[in-house]
């Protein structure tokens, strides 16, 4: 068996066992919406939660503060606020930095692996994932991402690996993303979002009597890992998503094809910059969190799933008959 499976099969045991909706806190660069010159730098290893805060003194000098601490059970961190002064500059030699300052305690309360709470000597604010580049849920979904599906009641998993390249738009203006299962371009792969835009659909051409359909919540607000319910099923039959789904980004679709994202008709996919601006404001809305914490959309109604899935299905049948011209 090999490490990456090795790692999934890992990482979905301990997300189906969990008796509450424990979660990571995503690592990379963080901020208040709206604000200029204020940022975090949150990084997650296991239980431990390192955090480093950039802004300015009284008199407009850049200043950062650090803080490190452990996850608990509720997704909370609570750690002491350091100070560092007179370190290195960018054309000086090296000369360490000095703890000049314990200013306090911070207390981070984790909403989802995206969103937070700070309570810190500034008062309380909350702070979110940058989202500097991957813009609306589409965006989000392009890239290499693993799969690992079984019941709840017993240990046996199932994986799969699918590549989103491209996004594309249908006659009603929709945005979704067109794929394959990795290794094999004939496997086709659509994702789109639902229309109350708190799930993805993904439908997967698995064989040529199956169907894989995933449906993955947004509940999460995770960027590079999802969880929902699953199903492997006849194409002459509705899905029945009776098992649970973890997936996570593996790789970008440079990293997994050698080329960039593509876009098809009239679709705008955009990256930096003034683009990525572009993009937040375009057809979707930008994404509010959910008020339940319930990670799982098994409250969708079944007729409703079924008609987005065959949706999707006939938009496959458009693409593949696209491809083959």
């Amino acid at each position: 068996m090999s490490k990456l499976i090795k790692i999934c099969l890992a990482f979905c045991l301990m997300t189906f066992a969990s008796t509450s909706h424990a979660f990571l806190p995503e690592n990379g660069w963080w901020h208040v919406d709206g604000w200029r010159g204020l940022g975090f730098s949150i990084e997650a290893q296991h239980d431990m939660v390192f955090l480093a805060a950039y802004m300015y003194d009284e008199a407009g000098n850049p200043i950062f503060y650090q803080a490190a601490g452990k996850l608990d059970s509720e997704n909370t961190v609570t750690a002491k606020l350091n100070k560092w002064e007179n370190g290195i500059c960018l054309t000086c030699e090296y000369t360490p930095a000095e703890l000049t300052e314990k200013v306090g305690t911070i207390v981070i309360k984790f909403d989802s692996p995206t969103t937070a709470e700070v309570t810190w000597p500034g008062g309380t604010i909350n702070i979110q994932r940058f989202n500097f580049s991957l813009g609306h849920t589409i965006n989000q979904m392009l890239g290499e991402w693993i799969f690992v599906a079984g019941p709840t009641n017993y240990a046996i998993f199932t994986g799969e690996r699918i590549i989103f390249d491209q996004v594309e738009i249908d006659d009603s203006g929709r945005y979704y993303a067109t794929g394959y299962r990795t290794g094999d371009t004939n496997s086709t792969a659509v994702v789109m979002e639902s229309d109350d835009q708190q799930s993805v659909y993904i439908l997967l051409d698995s064989s040529s009597s199956y169907y894989e359909t995933f449906l993955l919540s947004k509940s999460s607000q995770a960027y590079n890992s999802r969880e929902g319910q699953y199903d492997l099923h006849k194409k002459t039959e509705n899905p029945q998503l009776d098992s649970k789904v973890v997936a996570h980004r593996w790789r970008s679709t440079m990293e997994a094809t050698d080329q960039r994202p593509s876009t098809s008709g009239n679709a705008t996919l955009t990256t930096e910059g003034e683009e990525a601006t572009h993009l937040q404001a375009m057809t979707f809305q930008q994404y509010e969190p959910a008020s339940s914490s319930n990670a799982y959309p098994e409250d969708q109604p079944d007729e409703e799933v079924v008609q987005m899935f065959r949706k999707i299905e006939r938009i496959m049948d458009e693409h593949k008959s696209s491809l083959s011209k």
